[in-house]
């Protein structure tokens, strides 16, 4: 066992597993020197990071068929451009949530690969749609920085919190106004 303790990528792989649990009974050290047999509590923290880690590597498919269907039909007909910038707010407030409040990646790994597959469908949307132009490509990459900025601004969460409750009612007004449109037009 002394040579596992003495090599620094065993330990640093240790640190990342076992260092954070609360439990005076689960310490890199501890579990380290329970090898080959670990402990109950040394291996059920192992067996929820490896979850963590197999959800965060299967997530990385998430979008794949819409993609794989997109890139063969050379076409984004019925995707919504509204419905995936949503989806990137949606993602984003989540990953950001995470970052900020210093949470390991293993705990919103997966919604940070969903919100990169969901940046590329909204650039194959721009890409693909003719009828998006530069001025709403500009206007719509200005809104998603300026919403990086001011999440990002303050030294604790409240501004995050101030800015999702802001986007929250700005979509829900922008969502009851469509509803409302879709009403009259159809006459529901």
């Amino acid at each position: 066992m002394g040579a596992l303790a003495n090599n620094p990528f065993i330990l640093s792989l240790a640190a990342w597993a076992w260092e954070s649990d609360p439990s005076p009974l689960v310490t890199p050290t501890t579990c380290l020197d329970s090898l080959p047999l670990l402990s109950t509590p040394c291996l059920t923290r192992l067996i929820a990071k490896g979850i963590g880690i197999g959800i965060i590597l299967a997530s990385c498919i998430n979008k794949a068929p819409v993609l794989r269907n997109i890139l063969k039909a050379k076409s984004v007909a019925g995707l919504s451009v509204g419905g995936s910038y949503g989806e990137v707010i949606m993602y984003s407030n989540a990953a950001f949530y995470n970052i900020l409040r210093g949470n390991p990646f293993t705990a919103y790994g997966e919604t940070f690969m969903v919100l990169v597959q969901t940046f590329i469908v909204v650039n194959l949307i721009w890409f693909y749609d003719a009828k998006i132009g530069s001025g709403n490509i500009a206007l719509a990459c200005a809104t998603y920085a300026a919403y990086c900025f001011l999440v990002f601004q303050g030294e604790d969460i409240t501004v995050f919190d101030e800015c999702c409750i802001a986007g929250k009612l700005t979509v829900l007004y922008a969502q009851y106004h469509v509803n409302c449109y879709f009403r009259v037009e159809n006459n529901v």
